[in-house]
């Protein structure tokens, strides 16, 4: 039997279906932070200086292969913005 054969509208049932999915992702993410956790695994990356990060993503960018089945790339500015985050603004010599 079809979700529409139910007497749901398609929206519905696709709305349904995704934030069934959202919920399993939290899920999932939240399994991973606590095995991090567990393992000792840190959540930030430490040693990364504010000043290397235009050269990081340059080069991440240089490397990045475009028939790479990701759903986007990431373009310089989003590479130096990613690099920020996996500091958790914590960057060697400012903190």
């Amino acid at each position: 039997m079809t979700p529409s054969s139910r007497g749901l509208p398609a929206s519905i049932t696709g709305q349904t279906g995704m934030g069934a999915l959202t919920h399993a992702v939290e899920a999932f993410i939240d399994w991973v932070d606590r095995m991090n956790a567990a393992l000792d695994i840190p959540k930030y990356v430490t040693g990364i200086r504010r000043s290397d990060i235009p050269e990081m993503a340059a080069h991440a960018d240089a490397e990045a292969n475009p028939l790479y089945p990701v759903p986007l790339l990431l373009d310089r500015l989003e590479l130096m913005r990613m690099y920020e985050v996996d500091a958790g603004g914590m960057f060697e010599g400012e903190n």
